[in-house]
C-alpha cells in the first residue's frame, strides 16, 4: 500500500464551494464559518448531490472523517488539517481570514496496489 495525499484549498470567505476528485471521484466541498461557534464547518456531498458529511467542524491535527464509515461513498480516508509554521498564535477572532495563511487542509488515504 502506497500512502497518498491530496492538498484540498482553502479561502478567507465566511462561505465557499468548489468540486474536488478525491479517491477518483468528484466531490463537492462546502466549507462555512459559525460565528456561533467561532469554528468552520465542512459539508461533502457526491455529484448527484447525496450528502456524505454534514457539520463537520475543521479541527486542526486529527484526522478528520476516522470516525466515520464512509466506504460506501468510497471514501477511505481521512481529512487533516495541518497549521502552518509561522510563528503566530491561533485566535477564534482571526481564524475566519487567516486560514488559508496558517494551515493547510489535506486528504490521506491508502492506495492498494
Amino acid at each position: 500500500m502506497t500512502t497518498l495525499t491530496a492538498e484540498l484549498p482553502l479561502y478567507s470567505e465566511p462561505s465557499y464551494q468548489y468540486n474536488a476528485a478525491i479517491e477518483n471521484q468528484s466531490r463537492l466541498f462546502r466549507f462555512n464559518w459559525s460565528d456561533r461557534t467561532a469554528s468552520w464547518h465542512l459539508d461533502i456531498t457526491n455529484e448527484d448531490g447525496t450528502v456524505i458529511v454534514q457539520g463537520l467542524k475543521l479541527v486542526p491535527s486529527y484526522p478528520m472523517l476516522i470516525d466515520y464509515q464512509l466506504e460506501e461513498f468510497g471514501i477511505t480516508g481521512y481529512l487533516l488539517l495541518m497549521q502552518e509554521n509561522t510563528g503566530q498564535n491561533g485566535s477564534a477572532n482571526t481564524l475566519i481570514t487567516d486560514i488559508p495563511d496558517r494551515y493547510t487542509l489535506f486528504y490521506v488515504y491508502e492506495q492498494i496496489e
